[in-house]
């Protein structure tokens, strides 16, 4: 399903461009310190591309094994 919509958030914004329940594909910005909260998807996986700046993903690949952080950059 094509959904085209903006939402703001606290850690910044992002326009949504397609939603379905195996794919979302957003656009966002994330204000310098910004966060989001911690959540899990049974169908479907994350992927970013980052423009600029740098974007710090935390992963927590089994229910109580160690926190896993990859630092993304520009490009």
């Amino acid at each position: 399903m094509l959904r085209m919509y903006s939402e703001h958030k606290a850690w910044g914004w992002c326009d949504t461009h397609v939603e379905t329940p195996a794919l979302l594909l957003q656009r966002i910005a994330i204000v310098a310190g910004g966060s989001c909260s911690r959540h899990a998807h049974r169908y479907r996986w994350n992927r970013f591309y980052v423009t600029s700046g740098a974007l710090i993903v935390e992963m927590w690949p089994a229910l109580y094994l160690a926190r896993v952080a990859v630092t993304l950059r520009a490009g």
